[in-house]
């Protein structure tokens, strides 16, 4: 458990290849857990939706993605992460930008030989063709846009980016790309909200969150604070018995701090979560995963308070004193929304998103957070 800990706090610190060196020992000193296979697939899925690699790379990682998920479940049919990332995966194929129709394709890669030979007039034509080819190609006009960025012409590449928003309002590359044209044209505070835009299109890409990071220090001197929140514990349902199951992390230690409030709440949270999942699979109830991980986390705040109260007690992780201000603002809903994304809360992030429109922005300039 202690090497799996390790690999899942490598991963969030960005040293995926230590990382995974990890999670393989964690696999090789218990064979008959599956925990190491499913954080490998959960490590390599995130990997991959940064649209700022080559598609070649991407496809790898959810291939190795994919792979690791189905090796944890040869271990254990029944683990639930494994089974939620296929899920995801299956979902999230199904929001990847639309795939050119064959003739768009073959114009594309006609402008992509064109434009790495700096012919940038006439790759712009063979783009604007894939366009015409096939109108539900919103990345034609991504395309055909970075034409212009090549040749600083910003006004023109921001004409197209917004084309590509018009017929894919999620395009999160595309809102990213505005983002750059807008901050050359000294348009500040559109390319802040181009920015979050794309949170709010994929918050689970790291790329839009950096950018608006760094954009917020250089503009006002105040740059996004990374949440890292490192869960301790977490709960779920064996199947088929339908029996709730509590998985505990070992915690790193932390000179000076009251380790034990910490695990009590995330003790509290992992025993709501196990219970809400139990009930979902057994049918008493009907929460949908956003729905059960938001209750889970307003019952053990609650549970905690009581606590504290009673005893005393304070927590001590910075991430976990986060939530609580959170929780105590009322902002549990978008944190766990744009903090802790997955895709299997879409749903619920669409319907938050249209309830407020400009929810993303005023939830970043106010708490000033990143996940």
């Amino acid at each position: 458990m202690q090497l799996l800990y390790q690999g899942q706090l490598l991963a969030q610190d960005g040293k995926h290849e230590a990382a995974a060196m990890k999670f393989m020992q964690a696999a090789q000193a218990d064979p008959a857990a599956s925990s190491a296979f499913a954080a490998m697939a959960v490590m390599n899925y995130g990997l991959s939706g940064d649209t700022e690699r080559v598609e070649a790379a991407r496809l790898k990682l959810r291939s190795m993605a994919e792979t690791a998920a189905r090796q944890a479940l040869k271990v254990d049919a029944n683990d639930p992460v494994a089974e939620e990332l296929l899920r995801t995966m299956s979902t999230d194929q199904a929001l990847r930008p639309h795939a050119p129709l064959p003739a768009a394709a073959a114009f594309l890669a006609q402008g992509e030989q064109l434009f790495q030979a700096q012919q940038y007039g006439a790759a712009l034509e063979q783009y604007e063709k894939a366009q015409l080819a096939d109108p539900q190609y919103a990345s034609a006009w991504v395309y055909a846009g970075d034409c212009f960025v090549a040749q600083q012409q910003w006004p023109q590449a921001e004409e197209r980016f917004r084309k590509a928003l018009q017929i894919d309002p999620m395009h999160a590359q595309a809102w990213r790309f505005l983002s750059d044209t807008l901050l050359q044209q000294k348009k500040t505070d559109e390319a802040i909200a181009a920015l979050a835009s794309s949170i709010g299109a994929r918050p689970d890409q790291p790329l839009a969150w950096q950018k608006l990071s760094v954009l917020q220090d250089a503009t006002a001197g105040q740059p996004l604070t990374a949440l890292k929140l490192r869960r301790g514990a977490e709960g779920s349902v064996d199947r088929p018995d339908g029996k709730p199951r509590i998985q505990v992390f070992a915690e790193a230690p932390a000179p000076g701090a009251n380790m034990s409030a910490d695990t009590a709440m995330w003790q509290l949270l992992a025993m709501g979560q196990a219970s809400l999942k139990t009930a979902a699979f057994k049918k008493e109830n009907k929460l949908s995963p956003f729905q059960i991980e938001l209750t889970a986390w307003q019952q053990a705040m609650r549970a905690f308070d009581d606590l504290a109260a009673r005893r005393g007690v304070a927590l001590a992780d910075p991430a976990l004193l986060r939530m609580q201000k959170l929780y105590a603002a009322g902002q549990l809903e978008p944190a766990l929304l744009l903090l802790q994304f997955r895709e299997a809360y879409r749903p619920e992030l669409e319907a938050w998103k249209t309830a407020h429109p400009t929810g993303v922005r005023q939830f970043i300039d106010t708490q000033r957070l990143m996940p």
